[in-house]
């Protein structure tokens, strides 16, 4: 079935901290993490190898990072010079093939299938890859080879740091055969909660169950895990493969003050608009997502009239949602886009009105889109987000 694809998936290895390793050199034998400091609401953006041996996690909080290991040197974040570094990153990998996605700040997936008559078999491709991020970039990554963007995932995520791994449907079978579900990518807390619940906790297991058990227990997503459990997924183009895209924000205080509110959805929609224009998708069912001051979060979802990649409709229904539900002091807003349809705007029907409405947006669009691409996402951004001048998503 993917016999025609060769998948590579890029993961930057600590991303944020490599890039300040880079310059402070002397404290790459010390566990390190990049995190705000202890009581400012952050947490642990990137942790070194050596600090993960303590434990020390993406995403949890500086104080409990210093509990575990009470010597940990915690450097303050620098995301927008992250940013800048990543975007010339990708740019420099785009070369390498024009089916490519930009899955996040520090990864990135190639589907070299047309194109490795021009730079060899695919091994020769990786290592490519790595020695230009090497000699340019003084950081490392660690790649993922397989048939499929799934499993391409997982493989770069086998033997960090610094690797180039390969692996095929049969392989996968027999390493993942008594491997824990919770080493599945797309298995959440959650999901995986439920499936101990089953008597489910290996991989292997998992494979036992039919697709009919699945989709009985799980609805359409039951269907995603068998295809999974068996390193498959969907046959679809690389870029029409995303369940859902979203972005979400934890606010520096906690609040009820609506300006705030209205700005943050607005971000939130201008990045979740950019990333579905720069995949060429639009979606029509939004999730809102909101994480109250005790920790308590609710999500709202609602299909919009037309499938959109425009941040003024999103953000409309975004904010249509918020008003539907009880305020209370709000730590965290997040916004997720699904039910995606390729980006055919122009082969809609419509009035001499609506096309030049269209046109005009479309024009404004791919400016500000260029712009981010070249520049930076934050290059441009809307008035009414100035309040947000010192958060990060």
């Amino acid at each position: 079935m993917y016999k025609d694809y060769i998948i590579l998936h890029i993961d930057l290895d600590t991303f944020f901290l490599s890039v300040e390793l880079r310059e402070k050199p002397k404290l790459k034998n010390y566990p390190c993490a990049v995190s705000g400091l202890p009581h400012s609401r952050s947490v642990i953006l990137s942790a070194s190898y050596n600090a993960r041996k303590y434990g020390i996690r993406a995403g949890m909080s500086p104080e409990a990072a210093i509990r575990l290991c009470p010597k940990i040197i915690l450097i303050p974040p620098r995301i927008d010079f992250y940013r800048s570094i990543s975007a010339n990153i990708m740019n420099e990998l785009a070369n390498f093939s024009p089916d490519y996605t930009v899955d996040s700040i520090d990864e990135m997936t190639i589907d070299i299938s047309r194109v490795l008559s021009l730079h060899g078999n695919a091994i020769k491709i990786a290592r490519k890859i790595k020695e230009l991020i090497n000699k340019k970039f003084s950081l490392t990554c660690s790649i993922g080879i397989a048939p499929n963007r799934f499993l391409a995932k997982f493989a770069s995520d086998l033997r960090k740091p610094d690797s180039i791994t390969l692996l095929g449907y049969s392989s996968f079978i027999k390493l993942t055969e008594n491997m824990s579900i919770n080493r599945l990518n797309g298995i959440g807390p959650k999901t995986a909660l439920i499936l101990e619940g089953m008597g489910i906790n290996t991989i292997g297991k998992l494979r036992s169950l039919s697709i009919d058990l699945l989709r009985k227990r799980f609805g359409l997503r039951g269907e995603q895990l068998y295809l999974f459990a068996r390193g498959m997924e969907s046959t679809r183009k690389i870029k029409e493969e995303k369940i859902s895209i979203s972005k979400e924000m934890t606010l520096l205080e906690d609040t009820l003050n609506s300006d705030t509110l209205h700005a943050v959805l607005m971000k939130l929609s201008e990045e979740n608009a950019f990333k579905l224009r720069e995949q060429k998708l639009k979606a029509q069912r939004l999730t809102l997502k909101v994480k109250y001051f005790d920790f308590q979060t609710i999500t709202r979802s609602t299909k919009m009239r037309f499938s959109t990649n425009r941040e003024d409709e999103i953000y409309k229904e975004a904010k249509n949602l918020l008003k539907k539900i009880d305020i209370r002091p709000v730590r965290l807003l997040g916004i997720s886009l699904s039910n995606f349809t390729p980006d055919d705007y122009d082969k809609v029907q419509l009035n001499l009105f609506e096309d030049e409405k269209k046109d005009k947006i479309l024009k404004i669009f791919k400016t500000e889109d260029n712009l981010k691409k070249k520049f930076g996402k934050d290059i441009i951004h809307r008035a009414s987000q100035l309040i947000l001048k010192n958060q990060d998503i």
